[in-house]
């Protein structure tokens, strides 16, 4: 077998592996995400008006959490 066709074994298998999830299930990841990110952003801004710290390191981790979750796959 040449190296070619051995990549695209590997690769073929892998994705047989990890099959993408229903559809349901990825809506609503993206409107939980969706929903963080905006809850984040609303925090921030709270933050501002209340000259708090506390409120914007919330809102900065809520948001990077959203997209951790929207990128993250998990290995199997």
């Amino acid at each position: 077998m040449t190296d070619a066709t051995t990549d695209e074994d590997e690769r073929d298998r892998a994705s047989q592996e990890q099959p993408d999830p229903p559809a349901a299930v990825r809506v609503l990841l993206f409107a939980f995400c969706f929903a963080l990110l905006l809850a984040g952003f609303y925090l921030m801004g709270l933050a501002f008006d209340n000259a708090s710290i506390t409120l914007f390191t919330i809102g900065i981790l809520l948001s990077g959490g959203a997209f951790f979750v929207a990128m993250h796959r998990p290995e199997r």
